[in-house]
Order: C-alpha cells, then sequence, then structure tokens
C-alpha cells in the first residue's frame, strides 16, 4: 500500500508540479512600409560602378522573413513573444564582400541595420532601433550623385573600409562609400 501512495504522489509532483509560471503571448509585428524596406522577393542581379567608371557585377538575394520566439531560451516561461524579422543579402560578386540587410521588430521599436561581418551600420549616430522609421529618411548627396528618400547607415566600429551606406526600399545599397573615398553606386 506505501508504494501505490508514494507512486501516487510522485506521478502527482510531476503533472502538477511542472509548467509554466506563467503564460501568454505578445506579437510584434512590422508594419507595411517596414516591409516594404527590403522589396526583393527574387532574386536579382544588379551592377554598381566604381569611381574609375568601372562596373561590378553583384547579386541581392531574395527577402527571407522569420517569425521567432524572444522567449524559447526560458524553460520556466511559456510566455510567447513573437518577432517579425525580414533579411537579405547583398553579394558583390567575386570580391568577397557580402552585406546583410536586416529589417526587425522587437517590442515596440523596429530595428534596422546593415552588417557585415561583424561590422554594423546603422542610421543616426548608429541608432539601430526606431519607434517610426519613416522618419529617418533623408536627401543625400555625395560624390556628384543625389539621392532622395533615403537611409543613411553609417559605420558603427572603429575600423572599417566603409564609412557609409544609402539604402532606399526601391532599389536596397545603392551606395558603398568607401574610408579612402572610392565609392560603388548601384547602376540603375
Amino acid at each position: 500500500m506505501n508504494i501505490k501512495k508514494i507512486l501516487l504522489f510522485i506521478i502527482s509532483i510531476t503533472i502538477f508540479g511542472c509548467g509554466c509560471n506563467d503564460d501568454g503571448f505578445e506579437s510584434f509585428e512590422l508594419t507595411e512600409f517596414e516591409r516594404s524596406l527590403i522589396p526583393f522577393t527574387t532574386e536579382q542581379n544588379v551592377q554598381f560602378i566604381n569611381q574609375e567608371s568601372e562596373l561590378l557585377d553583384a547579386t541581392i538575394t531574395a527577402k527571407t522573413i522569420d517569425n521567432f520566439n524572444l522567449n524559447s531560451s526560458d524553460d520556466e516561461s511559456c510566455m510567447v513573444t513573437l518577432v517579425e524579422s525580414h533579411r537579405n543579402q547583398l553579394i558583390l560578386n567575386g570580391t568577397g564582400q557580402d552585406f546583410f540587410v536586416f529589417v526587425q521588430k522587437s517590442r515596440n521599436l523596429t530595428e534596422f541595420i546593415i552588417t557585415s561581418g561583424v561590422r554594423d551600420f546603422a542610421i543616426d549616430g548608429c541608432e539601430t532601433n526606431f519607434e517610426t522609421i519613416v522618419q529617418a529618411t533623408t536627401n543625400y548627396t555625395s560624390d556628384g550623385f543625389s539621392f532622395e528618400n533615403v537611409f543613411i547607415l553609417e559605420n558603427c566600429g572603429t575600423e572599417n573600409l566603409i564609412s557609409t551606406f544609402i539604402y532606399s526600399s526601391q532599389n536596397g545599397i545603392e551606395f558603398i562609400k568607401y574610408d579612402n573615398g572610392n565609392y560603388l553606386k548601384q547602376v540603375e
């Protein structure tokens, strides 16, 4: 009889003792404008021109969309916090340079960055989180080229070859400005 009581006690603890401390659901989705920041649904081949009028072939990958749970590593909680993330890649063919573009909603803020390895590029003094990212669009002129309604993403590190990316929601990375004064401009 005591073995049955002990087994019943162990089963009761197992069933009722395990579970969630809290439960709930949050979902942070990108706005339509934020979703449109990476417009590429298929892979595209583009060209860039440098300061010496040399052409460089490049590939823009199709946008990848993910929704992931921020709380997935917390075993004690059943809280689900879904975050929407869009990303794609610009590959400068034959150079070994590639750049990833990320747009993500986390809580009520939008994160928008370009990254290359361990180097990050972000808007306005390396700000990565915005309540309303549309406010960060601006007009920009460099090396005889003018850009309207673009994002200027600057180097957030101390050492880098690249100082600035000019990004538009129509063409992606339109302009890359290097620290040594060189540039690459996407050919339209």
